[in-house]
């Protein structure tokens, strides 16, 4: 404090004065010790207790229905356990009985598919034989016929010319075909020319009459019936047929319904045309814009034009060139001499083998009824072979028939097995045993009033349950999962990987922990929470009384300051000032109920921590007494009433401190207690003499000894101490005997002010 004064510092005052308020309590859990940072951590799990009962509180409903899916789920997952049970009982069996059954019947089968084989590989045999019969028959037949046509005709035209034969007729018929292809070369080139003509005028008009389709199109661009219609509906019809973007119409109201009605069944998936959700093949969807279909038709147009402008240009040159002959003439000449040739063809061919078709078709007719009477032997052969064969086969077939249905049952054995598999795969196997599946069994049909069938129509709707017992079991394991996930428990693994339905019962049953015992750890929760605010309270109370108690302490240090003179001033004071957060909290502690079941707000904890984390101990995170103080200055109060808190002389300063220091040190001690204690103060001599009287009577006063160094003596000085040495009168003169030994001061040598009693206490000493 003392070097504190010389430059003006407070900071030692302030430790001195906490340090002192903090020793005079008597049990260390009255002193200054709020530890805020405990209750900020509290306060955290408080805070997030609340949030788990309120998530709680939230999701209860939520956890009902999950809890009642559950139940329907477990039941029916015994129904179904129960169903599989006794279902691959009865399969077992069944396939058990097969065996037997299908071996017998495989046997008689091998005999029977052999009797039947022989016979039909005689009958085929047999067939074949007489369809090759046929086949030779046939050509005779065909061989025959075609002999007699020819001579019919070679005949016919050797009756229209007499004195010929038949050879030499067949070289003047080709003479005169031979004339006939000349002439038909003639007339061919021309025709052509015809035809290419008439080609073109057809392609005239046909280009004509759509170029004055397109240009009414394009004047009536803005009516078409697209235009009318919305743009999902506009697309689908134009994807169906892009003729629809040329067709201009007004629609009425009704008509634009009917039509939205009937495109609204098509979709599109990507490029893909759906119709109710079916792809239409070939088709792909296009985007009708009217400015597109504008740009289409003025190309389509100007294409138009310029075809028609090559075909005209085309026609005029054939029309200079046929000009001279006409083309219908022409051509029936054409045809007459095709007709002409074709007819000489034939009757040269007839003639030139009419010597050989008279001398072969005897030999054909008699190969003819050799092969009628051989075929009519083999087809009476075959009569009787296929009616044994028929009565193999239709014994073949009743056996074939009976396997089939064992066969059937095999398969259907496939699926039950698949089946039941599934069912097992989804539901896991259950171990019965005899009496327990016959307890089973008993109670089913007691249930429905007949037992259980082994047939598709059972497999089918046990398949369906399993289908949508695993459904129910995916959604509702989803759901619980999404349901760990929004409400934590610590005794639930957030990503566990829920696999069985006992899992499922596991977590149902620990959440039904929680929320049956929801009121509890509400009440408890609000007990914790008062518990928490009257800390809170009692802790604020502690910073709060202890500003009380500086103040006080202050207080009294200046009412004892002021029991003496000090230079000339009135009054000296020390002022005390609290961190202005300090204040703050102070407010808190005034507004603080402590009888609520709620946490303080957010700007309440942030309120306590801020000021925690600007003045607590780093270390111990605890507010001391000294933590409250925010520095101490001093205010001079002089004769005239003036008040400042100016900085005094140093003599008046000195004074003051060393005043405050006699009292604080006096306060060190317990009441009643006495101690005597040097106080040394260095260079008394520069004060002047009411400071001087003061300082000593002070230090006197509280129980201490002044012990005091001036280098210059002061009659004012001596009076106040009453007793001091001059220590230049007592420098050794010669060598000390002991080392280090400077002054030589014996009793003779100490100088007093005033009488003093032999049996008065020495109380002060002053080494001059």
């Amino acid at each position: 404090m003392a070097f504190d004064a010389g430059t003006g510092g407070t900071e030692a005052l302030a430790d001195a004065i906490a340090t002192l308020i903090e020793m005079k309590r008597g049990r260390p859990q009255e002193r200054m010790n709020a530890d805020l940072a405990s209750l900020e951590e509290d306060y955290q799990k408080l805070l997030q207790k609340n949030e788990e009962l309120q998530c709680l509180k939230n999701n209860k409903e939520n956890y009902e229905h999950l809890k009642s899916k559950f139940e329907d789920l477990k039941a029916k997952r015994k129904i179904l356990t129960e169903q599989h049970t006794i279902l691959s009982g009865i399969l077992s069996n069944s396939k058990a009985s097969y065996a037997n059954s299908f071996g017998n019947l495989s046997k008689k089968l091998t005999e029977v598919q052999k009797s039947h084989a022989d016979l039909d590989s005689r009958f085929e045999k047999v067939k074949k034989e007489t369809s090759k019969l046929e086949g030779a028959t046939n050509e005779l037949n065909k061989t025959i016929q075609k002999y007699q046509e020819n001579i019919y005709l070679a005949e016919q035209v050797l009756s229209q010319h007499t004195d010929t034969n038949a050879i030499e007729l067949a070289s003047i018929l080709s003479e005169r075909r031979e004339i006939l292809k000349s002439q038909q070369t003639a007339l061919l080139d021309t025709i052509h020319s015809t035809k290419k003509l008439e080609e073109l005028t057809k392609s005239i008009n046909q280009n004509t009459e759509n170029l004055k389709h397109k240009k009414d199109t394009l004047e009536n661009i803005d009516n078409l019936m697209l235009t009318q219609l919305s743009a999902e509906t506009a697309d689908v019809l134009f994807s169906l047929n892009n003729d629809f973007g040329a067709l201009a119409l007004k629609l009425t109201s009704d008509q634009i319904d009917s039509i939205k009605s009937f495109t609204n069944w098509f979709g599109t998936t990507g490029q893909q045309l759906l119709f109710d959700q079916v792809q239409m093949p070939n088709t792909t969807t296009r985007r009708f814009q009217v400015e597109e279909q504008r740009q289409s038709l003025v190309h389509s147009i100007a294409k138009l034009e310029q075809q028609i402008k090559d075909d005209e240009s085309n026609r005029t040159t054939l029309l200079n060139a046929t000009n001279d002959a006409s083309g219908a003439s022409r051509q029936q000449s054409l045809e007459e001499l095709k007709k002409e040739i074709v007819t000489l063809n034939e009757q040269i061919d007839a003639l030139e083998r009419y010597k050989i078709s008279l001398k072969d078709i005897e030999n054909d007719k008699q190969q003819l009824e050799e092969k009628v009477d051989l075929k009519s032997e083999l087809s009476e052969q075959l009569e009787i072979l296929g009616k044994e064969k028929d009565q193999a086969a239709h014994e073949l077939n009743s056996i074939l028939s009976q396997r089939q249905e064992l066969e059937n049952q095999q398969d259907n054995f496939e699926h039950y097995t698949n089946s039941l598999n599934q069912v097992t795969t989804s539901i896991g196997a259950t171990h019965y045993s005899e009496n327990e599946i016959s307890e089973i069994i008993a109670a089913y049909t007691q249930r429905h009033d007949e037992s259980l069938r082994l047939d598709m129509r059972t497999i089918n709707d046990l398949t369906q349950q399993n289908n949508a017992h695993t459904r129910d079991y995916s959604e509702l394991k989803n759901k619980i999962e999404n349901f760990i996930q929004k409400v934590p428990n610590d005794n639930v693994d957030q990503f566990t990987n829920i696999q069985t339905l006992t899992q499922l019962s596991d977590i149902i049953a620990t959440y039904n922990n929680s929320f049956s015992s929801l009121n509890y750890q509400i009440q408890t929760q609000a007990n914790n929470i008062s518990r928490h605010n009257q800390i809170i309270s009692s802790q604020l109370r502690e910073i709060s009384d202890a500003s009380q108690m500086l103040t006080d302490y202050v207080a009294a240090i200046n009412t004892e300051l002021n029991t003496h003179q000090i230079s000339n001033l009135k009054q000296v004071r020390i002022k005390l000032h609290c961190h202005a957060d300090f204040e703050h909290v102070r407010k808190l502690q005034k507004n603080h109920d402590i009888t609520q079941t709620e946490l303080m707000s957010d700007e309440f904890y942030r309120t306590l921590m801020a000021f925690m984390e600007k003045h607590a101990n780093k270390r111990t995170k605890l507010i001391k007494m000294r933590d409250i103080i925010s520095k101490i200055n001093f205010e001079y109060i002089d004769v005239n009433g003036v008040l400042t808190d100016k900085s005094q002389s140093g003599g008046t300063t000195s004074t003051i401190t060393a005043s405050i220091i006699a009292i604080l040190l006096g306060r060190i001690f317990m009441q009643g207690a006495s101690f005597k204690m040097p106080i040394v103060i260095d260079e008394i001599g520069d004060l002047d003499d009411d400071n001087t009287s003061t300082i000593i009577d002070c230090i006197d006063k509280h129980g201490f000894s002044a012990f005091c160094a001036t280098p210059t003596q002061r009659a004012s000085v001596c009076q106040s101490v009453k007793r001091w040495i001059r220590v230049d009168y007592n420098v050794f003169q010669h060598p000390p005997t002991v080392a280090s030994c400077v002054l030589n001061i014996l009793p003779e040598s100490v100088e007093v002010w005033g009488n003093i009693d032999d049996d008065q206490a020495l109380q002060i000493e002053a080494l001059v």
